[in-house]
């Protein structure tokens, strides 16, 4: 497994925390992010998103699944995949999922994700 393959997979694990301060040092400071509901720009406003995010489905859990890096060099890397989550909604059990891509860049602080886009699966 590659550094930036190390760094996805710990990103998803510090999501499955519910916890920011794990997750927040695996984001790059000019991040940006695209969700079904909008884009955000930055660290503060991506941190708004994953925290309203975090507050409205509880118990949850988030897998990236079928992973294919479309590209990988000892600087930067390009993966996308499915993702499925579970969870709950007020006291109901929900669930969704769809396609996701992810740009990772190395810093002096090593990796970090400078992209991501969740959305819908793609139809075929």
């Amino acid at each position: 497994m590659t550094e930036a393959a190390r760094h996805l997979d710990e990103y998803v694990r510090a999501l499955n925390t519910h916890d920011w301060k794990q997750v927040r040092p695996l984001i790059d400071d000019n991040a940006v992010f695209i969700f079904s509901e909008g884009t955000y720009v930055g660290i503060r406003a991506i941190e708004d998103a994953v925290q309203r995010t975090f507050a409205l489905i509880t118990d949850e859990h988030y897998q990236v699944m079928n992973q294919h890096w479309l590209w990988e060099t000892e600087i930067s890397a390009l993966c996308y995949y499915d993702f499925a989550w579970r969870g709950k909604i007020d006291g109901r059990e929900a669930s969704g999922g769809g396609r996701g891509t992810s740009v990772l860049h190395i810093t002096p602080k090593g990796w970090k994700i400078i992209h991501e886009h969740l959305g819908p699966a793609a139809r075929s």
